[in-house]
């Protein structure tokens, strides 16, 4: 069967604008679910002052999501978990997940194992609907750049044996 260069390229030309028609899904990959949201640290003296107007305000504005960056006491923003899921579930939020040290009085060295502390942490981040807790920060580490740069200031030669003695820590206290 002979088919010409013109018969050719006008099936060809049809079939690619054909191809416009179908569903973009057939030949991507899945779109990926975006949650934007917003960081409570943003709004923190608001958060501070009146956190239920805070967070009917940032709902208004169309946002779904936010991040805390206030947990003290067991409390959210002087809310019970229990009471901040609620809160949040009245202004049609949610939150995935939040900021909370975690530090030295978190972890029981003599037992190997997590105070109830941080437990009650991870508990109260459970029932709030958090998936991810973080740590913004290590106490240690900070600590001991703070030690480097002083140091470094004063007697440069002094500075590589703190922070030499600072890695070790860090290592044998998270393992790394």
């Amino acid at each position: 069967m002979y088919t010409s260069r013109r018969t050719f390229l006008k099936k060809s030309a049809l079939a690619a604008a054909g191809t416009t028609l179908l569903s973009s899904e057939l030949f991507a990959a899945k779109k990926a679910k975006e949650i934007l949201g917003v960081q409570l640290y943003s709004v923190r003296d608001d958060m501070k002052s009146d956190p239920l107007g805070t967070l009917k305000q940032i709902s208004a504005m169309g946002y779904k999501y936010v991040e805390h960056a206030n947990y003290v006491d067991r409390k959210f923003y002087t809310y019970s978990a229990a009471d901040f899921k609620k809160v949040l579930d009245d202004q049609g939020l949610q939150m995935p997940s939040g900021h909370t040290k975690f530090g030295k009085e978190h972890w029981d060295e003599a037992k190997k194992d997590f105070t109830d502390s941080w437990k009650y942490t991870v508990e109260d981040a459970a029932i709030v609907g958090q998936h991810y807790v973080i740590s913004p920060w290590l106490l240690m580490v900070r600590d001991c750049m703070i030690l480097f740069l002083q140091a470094l200031i004063q007697n440069w030669w002094r500075s590589k044996w703190i922070l030499a003695t600072c890695m070790e820590l860090v290592e044998d206290h998270w393992n790394f």
